[in-house]
């Protein structure tokens, strides 16, 4: 498959304090990540998003609309509300090169910094 580049809404979810949950309770760790990519499965269909991968306890995901993105986002939050945990959820529309069904570039890289950033929840 050759590379493609296109314009993408590139979206980071991850559990905030997983590492410290891990350490004091990996039943409880390893439920929240099930439970977490359970969440993200029912709703992305919904704004035609597509899961790229899962690292741990983050999820990344692309869509071809910023707006989507967004609504996406704000879609798993409000659902993790009543969840034992919550996330920090970062997104940046960038230029990405698609290859191999995966997704790289600078849009990629900054997504994955800002979401860092963000307060849980």
């Amino acid at each position: 498959m050759s590379d493609s580049r296109q314009l993408a809404a590139i979206v980071f979810t991850d559990i905030s304090g997983f590492t410290n949950t891990m350490e004091e309770n990996e039943t409880r760790a390893m439920e929240q990540v099930k439970r977490h990519r359970e969440i993200i499965m029912d709703v992305i269909s919904q704004f035609d998003g597509e899961m790229i991968k899962e690292m741990g306890d983050g999820i990344f995901l692309k869509f071809s609309s910023a707006i989507q993105a967004v609504r996406c986002a704000n879609t798993i939050q409000n659902q993790v509300s009543s969840e034992n945990f919550s996330l920090k959820i970062g997104i940046h529309l960038g230029d990405v090169i698609v290859k191999d069904n995966d997704v790289f570039g600078s849009g990629v890289n900054i997504a994955s910094r800002i979401h860092q950033y963000g307060d849980s929840g």
